[in-house]
């Protein structure tokens, strides 16, 4: 929906498929109840906490996740 951060246009894609969440320098992924199921570099999860480089599969879309250095506040 448009609601969603990330929308992707695929027949087997749900309305809210999944959540992405940062928690300090944690961030996760969590299946949010799909039918199709999210992959995290090939297999089937329900929650992944994620690193530099996994690969994200949501029905046909493939995504790839990267850290990058946080900015000095200064």
């Amino acid at each position: 929906t448009r609601d969603n951060d990330i929308q992707i246009n695929a027949v087997f894609v749900s309305r809210r498929h999944a959540v992405i969440q940062t928690d300090s320098d944690v961030t996760r992924i969590i299946d949010w109840g799909s039918k199709n199921g999210i992959r995290v570099n090939s297999a089937s999860v329900s929650e992944h906490f994620l690193c530099h480089g996994d690969t994200i599969i949501i029905c046909n879309a493939r995504f790839r996740y990267e850290e990058r250095k946080k900015r000095d506040s200064q």
